[in-house]
């Protein structure tokens, strides 16, 4: 048969196929075109809604503060007070708002037209031709005087620098006009916000004032134009801003270059826009990526057919070839499809996942400083979100009680340490394990915790765990938060669970947060069939209690020592925390004696019949001696958050003391030390390959810190099905599996790896917050390897390491690079060498190049900083002491390293005169240790390691 004759049999089929794959393709090019257009527009309104979230909250303690000063600038003039008198207050007010700016960035005066005098809380004084009611600030707040006005940049008569202003009219009781208030904040710091936005690589951010004109952009020749000047779409955008349409517009703008640009804008509450520019070409790239695949793909499989058809001899198995061929076709094209489609829109989030990722945010100090409020409040309003929305799901599966506590108590313990007192009382009877919503159950109380925290400046805040059985298979539990705070008026409980509301605005001005804390939490304890019950007196605090009923199994108590007849001996001079240390103690059975005195306690510890003796750390170093002798009682150390001293003798635990804790140390398993900082590694393994689950990413962050000195991978993930796919993709050495998780539980997920013949040789680690024995035996039963309690303990990480990971991975660290700062004779006056020393892993050899390297950079920095300062740059300045800051914490050297944080706050305040009173004391004990460390290590060993540096 001749090519022309099968061809004029089958023309047919032949231009069928080729539509079907043009259509295929067609059809397929514009669905992923969409899918990626829908993929770029939601991370633009996501991103953008975070950004006006963050700007917006730059400007919330300015309006805050605003209305708080005039309030009392008003109440001051209707109680007759002096202009003067009201110049000093507001001087102090800037002083102590200057003080207290970490919510505050870019902050500089307040300050207003007043009487018909003009005031200047920084004590700046206007040159005579200076006219308040012709400035911005002025004129904002006459044209709207009943609201808070914010005014578009402009320069600021000190010094020419871009600031914006947020003003207010002080208006009378009785409606008569007092003057303008305003408040000055450097707009620098917001445009360097909204400009670092990306994305894409090449992109960027800006802002629009309500006249839709540039306020903020890269490109500088942009300021002042209008949007209508850059492109079409512009005319629709302003459409829907101006009918307050809350949607994000996309736009195509164009730069000086003629490089078209793709922009998302969306309207701020406060009349601004704020919006992000990606350049077309990477718009799109990913879209003519695929296109081209998928048209290569059809392109290939249309030949194959076509050749197969070309290929028949007779007509019925031409026929018959025909229908197998349109089936065999259309399932693999199905799959040729599906198959590229699926890498690249993974490939695709995986990448815009990367983009919008912690990872910026984790090293940008002033999201250090402000992303815990911001991140509370947006992670409120998701929750609300979706309660409203009834997408909330209560979950019934078995957790972990002790485990629950020990990530509520570990999160709330740092915010409290600074400032209050922190009690916990536990019913030790509650049962090991229930059954219910571990996860809400620790957001409820995180909530009325953090609330707790927030609204008390003094005194003590506590959390008591109690329980009311109901019947052999049900409890009920209580979950009570005390506080000495500010307590609630009895006309404001009516609105203590609404959304969004602050009750007693005027009383708590400056309190952090959404408001959405006390209603989530309540909206979560009734969807799990419990209430929140509140006792207060104002003034003198309040009383949370969070009543949930629970199903158990076993009744079995969370909390029992092996010993209940053993004798224990306490003494703590401060009495509440002595009553806290005594009632966990009597709720496991144990009879504790306590001691009056310090001299009672080291007079019962030398001659009494005891096994444990309880002390608080601030006595503990009197009683070291009398513990290391034959038949001395146990000692058990109870140390704050922050003690760093090292107990090598003792076993210490880390306060609020409650049953769990006081368990684990009667037990034998006390929580770590804060000797870990003594102890050095033996080993490093960069070849070796570690996951980490748990499903608090706290505890994922600390526990990757502590491995991080053995320089191995270390993969984490927060959940067990998680854990069971990454194991089927990567090679790991070890794994550490968290033992109660929402979801598939750590017994569960490590059930699963062990079924792969490929990963029954992986060593599981149990991570648990209870060491009773019974549990280990649970976790050695279940196949696992081995169990490590939390907090985590160094000196136990390091051995299980050392067991259970590949002998040939494991570096070992000789005597003379693992010595200590004291065998090395290290003498260098104001540094803490342990401390250097730990930070470098333990290794003497890298801590003396990190020492030499420290010594010879700061001989340069020292001529610089002052070269800087005689010019009055004061910018350069502050990122010279900002990098001396960080360097000089790293070696140990504590107080240089603060004495450079005051003077970094200084220059970026611009306190030229705090920087001038402290500078020469600074630079003279950087020049000193620079000097020491030549001195120690020689100067020819300070250029060896300079050069290779």
């Amino acid at each position: 048969m001749t090519i022309g004759a099968i061809l004029s049999h089958n023309y047919k089929q032949l231009i069928f196929v080729g539509l079907v794959f043009f259509t295929m393709v067609l059809i397929s090019n514009v669905f992923v075109s969409g899918i990626v257009e829908q993929y770029m527009y939601a991370n633009a309104a996501g991103m953008l809604t975070i950004a006006e979230s963050t700007v917006e909250s730059r400007l919330r303690e300015g309006r805050i503060s605003i209305l708080s000063t005039a309030l009392a600038i008003r109440n001051r003039l209707e109680r007759g007070q002096s202009l003067e008198e009201i110049n000093r207050y507001l001087i102090e007010m800037t002083g102590w708002l200057r003080d207290h700016q970490e919510g505050i960035p870019g902050f500089i005066s307040i300050y207003g037209a007043i009487g018909g005098e003009f005031f200047d809380g920084s004590g700046w004084r206007p040159p005579a031709q200076y006219a308040p009611e012709l400035r911005p600030w002025y004129v904002t707040a006459i044209e709207d005087p009943e609201k808070i006005t914010i005014s578009t940049p402009y320069p600021d008569a000190r010094d020419g620098s871009k600031i914006i202003s947020i003003s207010l009219a002080i208006m009378g009781s009785a409606g008569e006009f007092y003057g303008v208030l305003s408040y000055d904040i450097n707009f620098n710091s917001i445009t360097a916000y909204v400009e670092s936005l990306r994305l894409a690589q090449a992109g960027y951010g800006m802002l629009l004032g309500p006249d839709m004109s540039f306020i903020a952009h890269p490109d500088t020749s942009f300021l002042g134009k209008p949007l209508e000047s850059l492109g079409g779409g512009y005319i629709e955008t302003m459409r829907r801003f101006a009918q307050g349409d809350g949607q994000v517009s996309m736009i195509k703008l164009s730069n000086n270059h003629g490089d078209q640009y793709i922009a998302f804008f969306q309207r701020m509450r406060n009349g601004w826009h704020i919006g992000i520019a990606i350049p077309a070409l990477n718009y799109y790239q990913d879209v003519y990526l695929m296109a081209a695949v998928m048209t290569v793909c059809g392109i290939g499989m249309g030949g194959i057919l076509c050749a197969i058809l070309v290929r028949l001899n007779s007509a019925k198995l031409r026929a018959d070839e025909e229908s197998r061929s349109k089936s065999s076709f259309l399932a693999r094209m199905s799959h040729e499809i599906r198959t590229p489609m699926n890498s690249i829109l993974g490939v695709s989030e995986i990448m815009l996942r990367k983009n919008m990722s912690g990872e910026n945010y984790e090293y940008v100090s002033i999201i250090q400083q402000s992303a815990n409020a911001l991140l509370s409040v947006i992670n409120d309003v998701l929750d609300f979100s979706k309660i409203e929305s009834g997408r909330i799901e209560i979950a019934s599966q078995e957790y972990c009680m002790s485990s629950l506590l020990h990530d509520v108590i570990t999160i709330i313990r740092v915010r409290v340490a600074e400032k209050l007192d922190f009690f916990v009382t536990v019913d030790s009877a509650i049962p090991a394990k229930l059954i219910g919503d571990c996860a809400h159950i620790r957001q409820i109380l995180i909530n009325l915790l953090n609330n707790a925290v927030k609204y008390t400046r003094e005194g003590h805040i506590a959390l008591g765990v109690s329980m009311e059985r109901l019947d052999a298979h049900r409890i009920k539990l209580l979950f009570s938060v005390q506080d000495t705070g500010i307590g609630i008026r009895e006309e404001d409980k009516k609105n203590l669970f609404a959304e969004f509301t602050r009750i007693d605005g005027e009383k708590n001005q400056g309190i952090e947060g959404s408001g959405l804390g006390l209603a989530i939490a309540n909206t979560l304890c009734k969807a799990m069939g419990g209430e929140i019950q509140v006792e207060s007196e104002y003034g003198k605090g309040s009383r949370f209690t969070a009543v949930i009923t629970q199903r158990c199994e076993d009744a079995g108590p969370m909390a029992r020592v092996e010993r209940p007849d053993a004798r224990v001996l306490l003494f703590e001079d401060r009495p509440r925390h002595a009553e806290a240390a005594l009632s966990a103690l009597r709720s496991l059975g144990i009879a504790p004696v306590y001691a009056k005195s310090l001299n009672a306690f080291l007079e019962e510890l030398e001659n009494g019949d005891y096994q444990f003796a309880f002390i608080s750390s601030i006595y503990a170093r009197r009683c070291l001696a009398l513990a290391g002798k034959d038949g001395a009682p146990r000692l058990v150390i109870m140390t704050e958050l922050g003690d760093v001293s090292a107990y090598r003798e003792a076993d210490s635990i880390r306060m609020p003391i409650y049953a769990n804790l006081a368990a684990n140390a009667l037990n034998g398993a006390p929580s770590p030390r804060d000797a870990a900082r003594d102890w050095r590694i033996s080993f490093t393994a960069p070849e070796a390959r570690v996951l980490i689950v748990d499903d608090l990413p706290t505890n994922l962050r600390v526990a990757a810190e502590l491995m991080a000195p053995y320089r191995m991978t270390v993969d984490t993930c927060l959940a067990g099905q998680e854990a069971v796919e990454l194991v089927k993709k990567n090679r790991y050495d070890l794994l550490f599996m968290d033992h109660m998780m929402p979801g598939m539980d750590g017994l569960e997920a490590a059930a699963l790896i062990k079924q792969n013949e490929a990963c029954r040789h992986i060593p599981i680690i149990m991570l648990t917050a209870n060491v009773v024995a019974d549990q280990r035996d649970l976790f050695l039963k279940n196949g696992l390897s081995d169990y490590l309690s939390k907090p985590i303990e160094t000196k136990k990480l390091n051995a299980l390491l050392e067991s259970y990971l590949p002998r040939e991975k494991q570096i070992s660290l000789d005597a003379q690079d693992r010595a200590g700062p004291d065998d090395a004779v290290f003498d260098l006056p104001g540094v803490a060498a342990k401390d250097g020393l730990f930070n470098v892993g333990g290794s003497l050899s890298a801590y003396r190049n990190v020492l030499a390297v420290f010594g010879g950079d700061m001989r340069k920095r020292i001529p610089q900083m002052r070269e800087y300062l005689a010019q009055g740059n004061v910018d350069q300045y502050t990122i010279l002491v900002h990098a001396v800051k960080g360097a000089a914490r790293s070696i140990g050297a504590h107080a240089l390293s603060a004495l450079a944080a005051e003077l970094e706050e200084a220059g970026r305040n611009q306190n030229l005169q705090a920087i001038q009173e402290k500078n020469g004391g600074f630079l003279q004990d950087l020049a000193a240790l620079a000097e020491n460390i030549a001195a120690l290590l020689g100067e020819d060993f300070l250029a060896s390691a300079l050069a290779a540096f």
